[in-house]
């Protein structure tokens, strides 16, 4: 079975009082490309129905905690869980999600995902009113996207329009404008590649 039938499997049992006994049933498929898999519907599902993401992110950390070599595994499960939650307005715990899953990443030198859950926090810390902490991790966040190199791109252009709306809400619309500005020229010419 390949791991986009294993998701659908599992999310179709998603309410099932049984979902572990089946998760525990289908324990030697499962994979960290199931994981991957169920992070994808997550991102997906988040946008039009944020509470079944939220129940698939959950799937996904079962599965995740399900796998015997679960280091790469824990820390999507719980990215994935913090985009759910982002989208439920949760932003505290989706914070700690990040956190953990960035923390994780770290540990194993996985630099762009670190980069891009560093970007995701500044933009919780947005929403939670915490800009000091936006900022102080905005700056952080460049200089882990210094460390990819030119295929960060991408990834600053999301943190200047994050940084961006920080700065609009705290009333500083010069330093708002520049960095809507920065990343509206890094997605003209990612769009021009």
């Amino acid at each position: 079975m390949t791991p986009e039938h294993m998701a659908d499997l599992l999310i179709a049992h998603r309410q099932q009082p049984d979902l572990q006994r089946i998760v525990d049933e289908l324990r030697e498929q499962l994979t960290l490309e199931v994981v991957a898999v169920l992070k994808q519907r997550v991102d997906k599902e988040k946008f039009s129905n944020a509470h079944t993401a939220l129940q698939i992110a959950e799937i996904a950390q079962t599965v995740a905690a399900s796998l015997p070599a679960s280091a790469e595994a824990l820390p999507l499960a719980l990215w994935t869980r913090g985009n759910a939650l982002c989208h439920l307005c949760q932003y505290q715990e989706a914070l700690d999600c990040y956190r953990r899953a960035e923390a994780s990443y770290a540990r194993q030198n996985q630099i762009e995902s670190v980069a891009i859950l560093q970007i995701n926090q500044v933009a919780v810390l947005q929403e939670l009113g915490d800009f000091p902490t936006a900022l102080e991790l905005d700056r952080l966040a460049r200089q882990t996207c210094a460390m990819l190199g030119p295929e960060a791109q991408e990834y600053l252009a999301a943190l200047d329009m994050n940084i961006g709306s920080a700065y609009q809400q705290m009333g500083d619309l010069a330093a708002a404008l520049a960095a809507y500005e920065r990343g509206r020229a890094s997605s003209a010419t990612l769009g021009a590649r």
